[in-house]
């Protein structure tokens, strides 16, 4: 299998050189035309407060006298810039946030993240479009992922292209790749440091649009390049995780009035390993999302679906995740949104190398959230979370509790 490239050395690096360039040129003639302030440029600041009485996911079956009190509360402060600018048939975006993160007791997790995106959705004649985007971000690894009680920054880095040709009026062939790259601070943590490359190609019949039909050949390959440990300390082989997994499926998005959508991608997976065959997998991949705008003020949208997931340790290779989801907003006024989700997960630990039992896990989760604007330029929020693991493994099932408020100002 070859490797996949990090995607700083690939040619999708050279996005976010294009946008700033593009945006330093524009930049002069913007003022000129709209003065100050800019009419694409939207800074911002935002201030957050919250609180979770599970900061670790630390396991139910840990609970006792003994055991330490894990619940924390912790503050943001956030600095971002938006802009959004179209010079003729061109629209250039980009998003760069930097935030400084405190927790009041285990200050040993503060810690300073930034995140930033960048998109040119380009178009080239009268058939040919597409996207040049990168995104580069370094935050707190969640818990969820990573057990370990340490701070553990993850930096992730993603470099997307894509064209779409339109062969005839109903037609089109899409073409796209990703190059994307993981890594973690924590040592204990970096042979999870992955490298993924994508390849996609699609065919699209188009009915009375935005409804089509699309046939999608996708491919991925995974390279993880340092390597892990056994659990007596022994280096694994090279390629212990590396992976190449490709999938053939059916599209539809079927628009049936205004108010009303159906979303489903489905289809064969297969994927291979470089090493051990057993943990390799074959099966059918599926997502139904359903979208219905009850009013002109309520919104609905439900999902099923059946997918693998990748888990890197040395006893499953992924996860069969089979799972459901229910979200809603309320425009409650014209300052007044109110939304909610509700999620349920199973999954299945598979690609079993010498394991007696099969895991089993099952997450629910629920969200809910106000925003209120007071003001033209003030956002505030207050949410809330509940998040329940259930296992049939001892020292993994556990359950907590959140709740966000947040203020922010746009200039």
């Amino acid at each position: 299998m070859k490797s996949a490239c990090c995607p700083n050395r690939s040619w999708a690096s050279l996005a976010g050189v294009a946008l700033v360039t593009v945006f330093g040129l524009a930049a002069p003639v913007a003022r000129a035309q709209s003065g100050f302030p800019i009419n694409w440029l939207y800074p911002y600041v935002d201030y957050s407060q919250g609180y979770d009485s599970n900061i670790f996911r630390t396991p139910d079956d840990l609970a006792g006298l003994t055991r330490p009190d894990l619940s924390d509360t912790y503050r943001t402060i956030t600095t971002g810039l938006v802009l959004q600018r179209e010079i003729g048939r061109q629209v250039l975006s980009a998003r760069l946030n930097l935030a400084r993160n405190h927790f009041d007791r285990l200050t040993f997790l503060d810690n300073d993240s930034r995140d930033f995106q960048a998109n040119w959705n380009w178009r080239l004649g009268s058939s040919l479009s597409g996207n040049l985007g990168t995104n580069s971000s370094k935050t707190l690894t969640p818990f969820t992922e990573s057990h370990d009680q340490e701070r553990n920054l993850r930096t992730q880095l993603r470099d997307t292209f894509d064209v779409t040709w339109e062969v005839l009026s109903n037609w089109d062939i899409q073409l796209s790749e990703k190059r994307s790259h993981q890594s973690f601070d924590l040592q204990r943590q970096q042979s999870s440091n992955r490298n993924l490359q994508d390849h996609e190609i699609a065919i699209n019949y188009w009915g009375v649009k935005p409804s089509r039909v699309g046939l999608i050949l996708h491919r991925t390959q995974a390279q993880f390049p340092i390597n892990s440990r056994d659990l007596q300390g022994l280096e694994l082989p090279n390629g212990f995780y590396n992976f190449d997994q490709l999938e053939a499926e059916l599209r539809v998005d079927w628009y049936f009035s205004r108010k009303t959508s159906l979303h489903f991608r489905g289809g064969r997976i297969d994927r291979r390993h470089e090493l051990f065959p057993i943990r390799n997998f074959s099966g059918n991949n599926a997502s139904l999302r359903v979208a219905w705008a009850v009013s002109s003020r309520f919104n609905i949208r439900g999902q099923l679906y059946r997918e693998i997931g990748s888990v890197d340790n040395l006893i499953n290779s992924y996860t069969l995740n089979r799972g459901r989801a229910l979200q809603w907003d309320w425009n409650a006024s014209s300052k007044i949104r109110i939304d909610g989700t509700l999620r349920i997960e199973s999954r299945d630990y598979l690609g079993v190398i010498n394991r007696e039992a099969l895991q089993l896990e099952q997450t629910r989760s629920a969200t809910l959230g106000l925003t209120y604007v007071p003001w033209q330029h003030v956002q505030l929020g207050l949410a809330g979370n509940h998040e329940r693991l259930q296992s049939n493994f001892v020292n993994r099932a556990y359950r907590s509790n959140g709740i966000n408020a947040n203020v922010r100002y746009q200039f």
